[in-house]
């Protein structure tokens, strides 16, 4: 049977946190908090419509034995406009550049990873340690190789990311990628590319 929404201020509203919560780990608990009255199973079966419309996009945690770890999953907006449109957003700050950019990096790495994967699946993680965390790494099952990628828009790798960065490309004898605004360079193992010239590979 089709999913039905008895709640839609309560759908509207969780909307409206995962919108200003895109690129962050799913919090269920905190999204409790703000929802009234709602619990655990309604908040999560709404979730789960959202990704099933393709509103949203769940990415899990990476784990070098099992692709998807335990870790809680990130949610992602899969069209920036309506997310900016939902939370009110019509002049970012340059503050807000940054999220904005990797919400949008994220849509065209899921439509890569679906070529990457015999237009068959997609497998698109993110990779966290207690001393950092890396923003995607793609998976390719035909070549059983993945690559890491770290979202920035001016900013720096940590030393730590850049630990992680160069120990992930070493690992499936890769390279790693760090996004910039215009800057085309490779240090090392990892190249740095425009944002720009990343969504335009899908």
């Amino acid at each position: 049977p089709w999913f039905k929404i008895r709640d839609f201020e309560t759908a509207e509203h969780l909307l409206f946190l995962l919108a200003s919560n895109s690129g962050s780990e799913l919090g269920y608990q905190s999204f409790l908090e703000r929802l009234r009255g709602s619990n655990y199973a309604t908040v999560k079966s709404y979730v789960k419509f959202f990704e099933q419309l393709n509103i949203i996009t769940l990415v899990k945690g990476f784990s070098k034995s099992t692709l998807g770890s335990e870790q809680n999953s990130k949610v992602y907006f899969n069209d920036v406009g309506f997310s900016n449109a939902m939370i009110g957003l019509e002049t970012p700050l340059p503050q807000e550049y940054g999220a904005l950019a990797e919400t949008v990096l994220h849509d065209h790495l899921q439509r890569l990873s679906f070529k990457f994967n015999n237009s068959i699946t997609r497998q698109v993680f993110y990779y966290k340690t207690k001393k950092a965390e890396i923003d995607f790494v793609i998976h390719s099952t035909k070549l059983n190789k993945s690559l890491p990628i770290e979202c920035k828009y001016g900013q720096d790798l940590t030393k730590n990311q850049a630990e992680l960065l160069n120990e992930l490309a070493e690992e499936n004898k890769t390279f790693g990628i760090k996004t910039t605004t215009n800057t085309l360079a490779q240090k090392q193992n990892t190249l740095e590319i425009p944002i720009w010239i990343m969504t335009m590979l899908a």
